[in-house]
């Protein structure tokens, strides 16, 4: 015996959103799929700079947004919803998906990394979280020359016997337990970074330390110079780099993914570590929300075991700790 389906009990596709629950669905469509081409291009002016950080939020709301699009049958939000979740999730995953594998055993270099807010942080607590993790190269941003007799004071100089510093009023700092040196040759590490060479036996390094400046405001000027500077003081300097700080970007944003095409790779990523939030510090919100603080390599032949962010009482960054392992 057959069954005969009546015209009305057909499922019926659409060409164009015919009610209200159609109408908002496709409304919601464009909007993510605006912020996602926004994201694919690095169009970044104004406010898209903010928006842009939210990314791998937007990704699970293009999930959802995507089956409520296919449950309205309109035939090109749907498509365009389900083209634009596969996107996201093409830059979401991979976040939580190691693709490097450190050697079990070996030599370790642990690289910490620290915004201590206009030298607000915790200087015992920077210190304490240093021999905690046995750091190795310390990258110290906001800076100032009250909070570096304050980390001198706590025992960081004893720590860690060798330091360039810049401690002005928003200047960055490197201690270091191996002798440092001055960068090679050609290297034009000037605002935002400084650099030195680390002399690690069987791993001569160059370290530098970053912080652009913030998108703060609504054109956010100075942000979009930095961005240019940044990757030429970093692809100035030859043979092995570290660097580390506040970069001010997610890995979404454009300068980032610039640097990694520069052969740059970000630890957390590599490690699949996720989102690493570290940006708001719990001071100003109950979860970070943003990873703008990263520590990468290039030209390196060692790769991280480790990474982890920790709160670091005082500031709104938390603190990023990566060991990386090499024979």
């Amino acid at each position: 015996m057959s069954t005969v389906i009546s015209e009305t009990e057909r499922p019926s596709f659409k060409i164009a959103p015919r009610t209200l629950v159609d109408w908002l669905c496709a409304i919601a469509v464009v909007l993510v799929a605006g912020l996602t081409v926004a994201r694919h291009f690095a169009f970044e002016v104004g406010p898209m700079a903010w928006l842009i950080a939210f990314t791998p939020y937007l990704g699970l709301v293009a999930v959802a947004l995507a089956a409520t699009a296919l449950a309205t049958r309109v035939v090109p939000v749907a498509a365009l919803a389900v083209g634009c979740a596969l996107l996201q999730m093409s830059w979401l995953v991979p976040l939580f998906v190691a693709n490097s594998e450190a050697p079990a055993e070996g030599k370790a270099l642990t690289v910490m990394t620290s915004n201590i807010l206009f030298g607000r942080g915790d200087a015992t607590a920077v210190v304490n979280l240093v021999r905690e993790n046995n750091v190795d190269l310390l990258a110290v941003q906001e800076l100032t020359p009250d909070a570096a007799i304050r980390l001198r004071d706590a025992g960081l100089n004893e720590t860690l016997r060798y330091r360039w510093l810049d401690a002005t009023s928003a200047g960055m700092g490197i201690w270091s337990r191996y002798p440092l040196a001055q960068l090679p040759d050609g290297s034009r590490v000037n605002w935002p970074a400084i650099g030195r060479q680390v002399s690690i036996p069987g791993l001569p390094i160059s370290f530098l330390v970053v912080h652009p400046a913030a998108p703060l405001s609504p054109d956010h000027a100075q942000w979009t110079r930095d961005q240019p500077l940044l990757r030429d003081a970093l692809s100035s300097v030859p043979g092995p780099v570290v660097v580390a700080g506040d970069f001010n970007a997610t890995l979404d944003h454009g300068i980032m993914r610039t640097l990694q095409s520069d052969g740059f790779i970000d630890a957390a990523e590599a490690v699949g570590a996720g989102l690493n939030a570290t940006w708001p510090n719990a001071s100003r919100s109950p979860i970070p929300l943003f990873a703008i603080d990263h520590v990468m390599h290039r030209d390196v032949d060692i790769a991280p075991a480790s990474v982890q962010n920790v709160v670091v009482p005082g500031s709104d960054h938390r603190a990023v700790v990566v060991t990386y392992r090499w024979n």
